[in-house]
C-alpha cells in the first residue's frame, strides 16, 4: 500500500478507510492512499498527486552519476547532477549493491570535502508555486570513515533538517512541500557543515511541482514549509516503490 500525508481541512472530518480523524484546522494525518476515500477537494488532490507526482515535469537527480539512465525497476529517468551544481566530488558506494540492489541511485554520491560552509544545488522553478523536494542520503561508508557523518540541509536560505544516520547501511530522506520564492525562478537545496565538521554528501534529489491550489495548504505553515514526517506501509513488510 502506498502512503499519503495531509492536513485536515476545516469542517471536513470524515475519512472512509483505515483512519477516521480529526477536527483541528491544522492537524496532519497519515493514512493509506489505497484504502482511503476522501470527502474534500484537498484530500482528493493529495491522492491524485501521489499517483501522478512522477510526471514529465519532475526532476530526478542521481547525485554523483556521470550519465543519465532509465531505472529498470521504476522506469524513472534519472539525470546526472552536474548541470545543477559546480562544487563537490563524485563518489562510489560499493555497499549499495548489497544493501539496496534495486536502488540504482544509491550507488553514487556527491560529497563536499572542501572547507566552504555550504554547497548548493540550483534548480529551475516558477516563482511562488508549490513544490515538493526530497533529498535522499545513503552513506554506506563510502569514505571508509569510522564515525557516522552529520550535517544540515537547507532550502532557499532556510535550514530545514539535520541529516543524521542510525547506522551506515540504512538510507534516510528529508522531504518538504514548500512555496518557491516570489521573485526568483530558481530554488536552492544546500548542504551545510554542522559542529561535527563532517563531510556533507547526497545520493539523490527529486523535485516536483504540486497543483496550483495546494498553495493555500502550504501557506499555513511557518516559512511556508511542510515536512513529510512518515510513510507507512500498512499491512506490508517491505518498501513500496513506484510504480507499485
Amino acid at each position: 500500500m502506498a502512503i499519503g500525508f495531509a492536513r485536515c481541512p476545516v469542517h471536513n472530518q470524515r475519512i472512509i478507510g483505515l483512519v477516521q480523524l480529526c477536527s483541528l484546522k491544522r492537524l496532519r494525518f497519515t493514512t493509506s492512499v489505497l484504502s482511503m476515500r476522501v470527502a474534500s477537494r484537498y484530500y482528493s488532490t493529495w491522492v491524485d498527486f501521489i499517483f501522478s507526482r512522477w510526471h514529465a515535469g519532475s526532476i530526478f537527480v542521481d547525485c554523483g552519476s556521470n550519465t543519465g539512465y532509465v531505472d529498470k525497476v521504476t522506469n524513472i529517468s534519472w539525470v546526472p547532477d552536474a548541470p545543477y551544481i559546480t562544487s563537490g566530488v563524485n563518489g562510489y558506494v560499493p555497499s549499495a549493491q548489497t544493501n539496496y540492489p534495486s536502488f540504482s541511485e544509491f550507488t553514487t554520491v556527491r560529497y563536499f570535502p572542501d572547507s566552504r560552509p555550504k554547497n548548493c544545488y540550483t534548480f529551475p522553478v516558477s516563482p511562488k508555486q508549490t513544490y515538493i523536494i526530497k533529498g535522499t542520503f545513503f552513506y554506506g561508508s563510502y569514505d571508509n570513515a569510522t564515525t557516522l557523518p552529520s550535517f544540515k540541509m537547507g532550502i532557499d536560505g532556510n535550514i530545514v533538517a539535520n541529516v543524521i544516520f542510525q547506522d551506515a547501511n540504512t538510507f534516510v530522506y528529508y522531504e518538504f512541500s514548500y512555496l518557491s520564492q516570489p521573485t526568483n525562478n530558481v530554488t536552492f537545496l544546500c548542504l551545510l557543515r554542522d559542529s561535527s565538521n563532517s563531510v556533507p554528501f547526497i545520493s539523490a534529489i527529486s523535485l516536483s511541482q504540486l497543483p496550483t491550489y495546494y498553495y493555500e495548504e502550504v501557506d499555513y505553515y511557518p516559512n511556508n514549509f511542510s515536512e513529510t514526517k512518515y510513510r507507512l506501509n500498512f499491512g506490508g513488510n517491505g518498501i513500496i516503490r513506484y510504480v507499485s
